[in-house]
């Protein structure tokens, strides 16, 4: 049973994503993949948000079956308890939204989601830009987000297939939702979008397997929840 609490840490204090701005910017990004995320095929569906918050806010999707988990320090939380063990190959769908953390951390992550899906299927990795002026918006708040060449990278090292790459630029007003666009890897390109997000695949029965996933562990949520 892989645990879900590979490095505990203090509880944090509600995250950037929980304030007025940030929920703002949360929920416009989501916004903008939600015409990618929507012709992603399945019954099953996991969020995992990087608050309680944003994990109660985050939009329906038109699966049935949808799981909500989020990040407190090093624990994966469903509602208001930490859980011990995740779902194993039961997700077709698998949304990760400013989780990643540092590098040792994100890998952990990666290692669980690949657990999480059932081959063939798809997972969006999305996180802020480093590199782009915006992160004077969130510096300082005790977050850390990898560069979009080196999730991509960690991500592959988890067995997972690098599909494409979008740039994100969600708006906060109420005049624009912001633009989403395929990318491709020139630094200069990157630099002034406030977030990007990134396709990968689980690989499919019979292709070869790289990195290792985790033990059978106990499903979680209900339907609808």
């Amino acid at each position: 049973m892989p645990a879900a609490s590979p490095t505990r840490q203090p509880d944090h204090l509600p995250t950037w994503f929980d304030g007025a701005f940030g929920q703002a910017f949360l929920e416009a990004e989501l916004g903008l993949m939600m015409p990618l995320v929507l012709r992603s095929p399945g019954l099953r569906m996991c969020w995992i948000l990087p608050s309680c918050t944003s994990a109660r806010a985050a939009p329906p999707m038109l699966m049935p079956n949808e799981t909500r988990l989020w990040r407190r320090g090093g624990d994966w939380c469903l509602g208001s308890e930490s859980v011990e063990s995740l779902p194993q190959q039961e997700m077709d769908l698998v949304i990760a939204a400013h989780v990643m953390g540092s590098n040792a951390d994100a890998r952990r992550q990666l290692d669980a989601i690949h657990s999480m899906l059932r081959p063939g299927r798809t997972a969006f990795l999305v996180e802020l830009n480093p590199w782009s002026p915006f992160r004077w918006q969130w510096r300082g708040c005790g977050m850390r987000a990898p560069s979009v060449w080196r999730l991509s990278e960690l991500a592959r090292r988890s067995g997972l297939v690098v599909e494409a790459s979008y740039a994100v630029n969600p708006s906060v007003s109420k005049d624009s939702v912001g633009t989403l666009l395929r990318h491709d890897w020139r630094t200069p390109a990157w630099l002034p979008h406030r977030s990007y997000a990134i396709r990968v695949r689980r690989r499919e029965p019979g292709m070869t397997a790289v990195g290792s996933g985790l033990p059978v562990g106990l499903a979680l949520g209900a339907p609808g929840a």
